[in-house]
């Protein structure tokens, strides 16, 4: 079921102005920071990712951060993942604005610790 609410949402970074800097296998925003979160559509605490995902979507303004989900066991996912040499999933990445990473997180996060670290961006 989340696999097909992932297509319009790529569709959406599709048309956006999106740049692959320092990394190539993942796209990021070229005038804004920048929080990537990886997980499956399998793994039941994925799920929580999932939706966190959807209320930082809506809490943050999408002028000030980019927020990108990516399915790990998808093929753009998987090539970011690996890309990153994360240890596990669920994972964030946050980058700043010239798309170096800035902090990242693995395993079990909070919507504090990812409010922590963006406020830190994003100030």
């Amino acid at each position: 079921m989340f696999k097909y609410l992932l297509i319009p949402f790529c569709m959406l970074m599709a048309s956006c102005n999106i740049q692959s800097r320092a990394n190539p296998d993942i796209l990021l925003p070229e005038d804004k920071p920048s929080l990537v979160l990886f997980c499956d559509n399998i793994k039941p605490e994925c799920f929580d990712t999932y939706n966190l995902m959807g209320d930082l979507s809506t809490d943050y303004d999408a002028d000030a951060i980019a927020i990108t989900f990516y399915f790990v066991n998808s093929v753009e996912g998987e090539r970011a993942f690996t890309s990153l040499e994360l240890p596990s999933y669920p994972a964030y990445v946050i980058f700043d604005a010239n798309g170096s990473e800035i902090s990242r997180g693995v395993g079990d996060f909070s919507r504090e610790d990812i409010d922590a670290e963006l406020n830190t961006v994003l100030d």
